[in-house]
């Protein structure tokens, strides 16, 4: 059973916009913002149709801790805000320690057991790097995360 319906994100802009949030969180977590971490948010914003309500989100910063998790709860697709996060962090090529100490929080967060994180993250892998087309390469995790089961 799939843990969230795509359907509901891409539907329900409430639910969207906290994964903008958490995207641009993840661009920030290292305290420093490539021009492939920004490019990659704001496709989350596009492909989640929320591209004018999530404009300036990058401007803030990272967040604090009490408000990321908030917001990974707020959007209530677990799958989707793992997976966004792990795509963001994965933007630049290179998955270093304060991006896996911020997916390990927020798998705590959203309670994803190993299996759901491994499941993910084999998802995501094939669409990560920074070879541009990032609207293209984010529906596609999308889709993958929408026709996968868990």
């Amino acid at each position: 059973m799939r843990m969230s319906s795509l359907a509901d994100v891409l539907t329900q802009p409430h639910r969207a916009l906290p994964i903008v949030r958490v995207a641009a969180h993840m661009a920030w977590v290292d305290r420093r913002l490539v021009a492939d971490e920004v490019s990659a948010a704001r496709s989350v914003a596009a492909v989640l149709g929320v591209e004018r309500a999530g404009a300036g989100v990058l401007s803030c910063g990272p967040l604090e801790p009490v408000a990321f998790e908030s917001a990974a709860l707020e959007a209530g697709a677990r799958d989707v805000v793992y997976a966004t996060a792990l795509w963001i962090a994965l933007a630049d090529g290179v998955l270093d320690r304060v991006e896996r100490a911020a997916l390990d929080a927020l798998a705590r967060c959203l309670r994803l057991d190993a299996y759901q994180r491994e499941w993910i993250e084999s998802l995501v892998w094939p669409w990560s790097g920074s070879s541009g087309e990032w609207e293209r390469r984010y529906a596609g995790v999308l889709l993958q995360l929408e026709g996968g089961a868990t």
